[in-house]
């Protein structure tokens, strides 16, 4: 570690464990806002229309065929958890452990 900067952690050490607490920051004054979003923004191409496949009575027909598919599984779901038809099941698991016999 060079001098100068044991200097500079000597410096910090002392102005943190000082009993008046810690300085208090130095601002600087602002400027004026100078606002260059228009230029930086300004459209260079026209709009686009989107594409046809990606229309709204498509995006609908997804979230309706989504929203059955959803509906049946539920269902099926509640039919195999109300039946007792569930094959994953304590009873059904057998745990057989072999080894060397001393």
């Amino acid at each position: 570690m060079q001098e100068n900067d044991k200097d500079h952690l000597d410096i910090l050490k002392r102005d943190l464990y000082r009993p008046q607490g810690t300085k208090p920051l130095r601002r600087s004054r602002l400027g004026g806002f100078v606002d260059s979003s228009r230029e930086t923004w300004k459209r260079t191409e026209p709009l686009r229309v989107a594409d046809r496949w990606l229309s709204a009575k498509l995006l609908k027909k997804i979230l309706w065929w989504s929203f059955g598919f959803f509906v049946v599984m539920a269902m099926v779901t509640l039919f195999v958890f109300y039946r007792g038809r569930n094959l994953v099941s304590s009873g059904n698991v057998v745990l057989k452990i072999t080894g060397p016999t001393e």
